[in-house]
C-alpha cells in the first residue's frame, strides 16, 4: 500500500509518482496490479536493457481505476516499477501488487519490424516465424515491444487463425494460450496494429 502526495517527486508534466526496484530472472512472468479509488492509476516499468513498458486502464469492479502491467521477464537484472497518475497534480492511496512466475517461458526471439519487411494490407511490416509443435502441448506464446502497438497472430495447421492486440488493455503486449490440437507447422506473425510502426521487439515462448 502507498500514497500518492503533494510532496512526491513529479515527472515531466507534473504526475506525482513513486517507484519500487526489483531483481528479476530471465524467463519469469512478472505481472503488476495498480489499483486506487482516488486517482486515475498508470504503471511504467523501467528494464536493465533500457527501454521502459507502460500500460494504463483495465476494467475492474474492485476499484474505481485500476492498472494491469505484464511483462515476459527477457535478461536477468534490476527493474523498476514507477507507480503514477495518468494526470498532473493527482493524489491519493493506491495498492500495488505483483505475481512472479517462475521458469514461465524458455525460448526468445528478437527481431525488428522496418520499412524493408513484406508489408500486410494497408502498410502494415511484419516477421513470420514457424514452428513445430507436437500435440497436446500447451504453448503461450508474447510478444512485446517499446516502439509500437503490438499485433500478434498464429496459424493453426488446420488454417485456424489465432490474433491477439491489447494483452488485457496493454498496448505493446499482445499473448495468447492455446492448446496444440496437432502435430504440425504453427506460422506466427509479428506486426503492428497500427498502419507504418516500425521498431524492435521481443517474442517470448512456453512449452508446457
Amino acid at each position: 500500500k502507498g500514497q500518492l502526495t503533494s510532496i512526491d517527486e513529479v515527472l515531466e508534466h507534473g504526475e506525482h509518482y513513486d517507484f519500487y526496484d526489483f531483481n528479476f530472472k530471465k524467463g519469469q512472468e512478472v505481472s503488476f496490479e495498480l489499483s486506487s479509488n482516488d486517482f486515475d492509476t498508470y504503471l511504467f516499468l523501467v528494464t536493465p536493457e533500457g527501454p521502459s513498458y507502460d500500460a494504463d486502464d483495465f476494467k475492474s469492479e474492485d476499484a474505481k481505476f485500476v492498472t494491469r502491467l505484464t511483462m515476459p521477464i527477457g535478461a536477468d537484472g534490476p527493474y523498476q516499477i514507477v507507480v503514477t497518475s495518468l494526470r498532473a497534480k493527482e493524489k491519493g492511496d493506491y495498492i500495488l501488487g505483483v505475481n512472479i512466475v517462475d521458469d514461465f517461458y524458455q525460448d526468445f526471439v528478437t527481431g525488428t519490424i522496418e520499412a524493408p519487411d513484406k508489408t500486410l494490407e494497408e502498410n502494415h511490416f511484419y516477421d513470420e516465424y514457424k514452428l513445430t509443435i507436437n500435440e497436446g502441448e500447451k504453448v503461450t506464446v508474447a510478444l512485446i515491444s517499446p516502439d509500437f502497438d503490438t499485433l500478434l497472430q498464429i496459424t493453426m495447421p488446420d488454417g485456424e487463425i489465432l490474433s491477439n492486440d491489447d494483452f488485457e488493455g496493454q498496448i505493446g503486449l499482445s499473448k495468447f494460450d492455446f492448446d496444440a490440437k496437432e502435430t504440425g507447422s504453427y506460422k506466427i506473425l509479428v506486426t503492428s496494429s497500427e498502419i507504418g510502426e516500425v521498431g524492435e521487439y521481443r517474442l517470448s515462448l512456453a512449452y508446457r
